[in-house]
């Protein structure tokens, strides 16, 4: 027991870190430094550097679990694609150190990047099917060819994974609530194709969709 809570302590002091910091300036010594740890500590519940990223990885990947399921009713169908993007910047924001070094940090380790790609898949399948339950229930339409569902679906997922790295290098920092406005970037992307009777639902949602929950 002690065990599992000596090894959160370790994840939660380095993301604080790599939030902070970003993860190249911040080492091992730094994380045990920061819990009042030995080095040697840290060494028995963590590797290295890398093992800890991958968790914290992970642990991110597993927050977003269920954010995107397919909806059974028409009923409230736009206050839960609101709820969701504001749940995935929310937790974008909780792990923006990923978002900001995901290409390199996965270049420089095989294994963080297959454990990307695995879990990529799995939430743009998610992202797919709940995209596909609105235009089922009348909440969107789209042209009847498939491509017109894909292309919705890749701009979504391409505005999700790189919106921190835009609002960086655009304001030189990052802020929760700059990060929440990605909410609103991708439910944008939903106005052109909504259903006539939705649309003012969706305009009104825009208004609120980067407000911090």
């Amino acid at each position: 027991m002690r065990g599992e809570k000596r090894r959160a302590d370790i994840l939660k002091a380095a993301l604080s870190l790599f939030n902070a910091r970003g993860t190249q300036p911040v080492s091992t010594n730094h994380i045990a430094a920061e819990l009042g740890i030995s080095v040697g500590n840290l060494y028995w519940h963590f590797s290295d550097k890398e093992s800890i990223v991958r968790d914290l990885y992970a642990e991110q990947q597993r927050k977003s679990e269920g954010v995107w399921r397919p909806l059974a009713e028409e009923r409230n169908a736009i206050d839960l694609v609101v709820a969701g993007l504001r749940r995935t910047f929310a937790i974008a924001w909780e792990y923006r150190f990923l978002y900001r070094e995901l290409a390199p940090l996965s270049r420089a380790d095989p294994q963080l990047r297959k454990l990307h790609l695995a879990c990529r898949e799995r939430r743009r399948e998610e992202l797919v099917a709940f995209q596909t339950s609105l235009v089922q229930l009348g909440v969107l339409r789209l042209p009847s060819d498939e491509s017109s569902l894909a292309r919705l679906s890749d701009l979504s997922w391409m505005i999700t994974l790189f919106w921190l790295p835009h609002v960086d290098l655009r304001d030189g920092t990052l802020t929760k609530r700059a990060v929440l406005e990605g909410a609103r970037a991708v439910l944008a992307l939903y106005v052109p194709y909504a259903a006539k009777e939705h649309v003012q639902a969706f305009l009104v949602a825009l208004e609120r969709a980067g407000e911090e929950a």
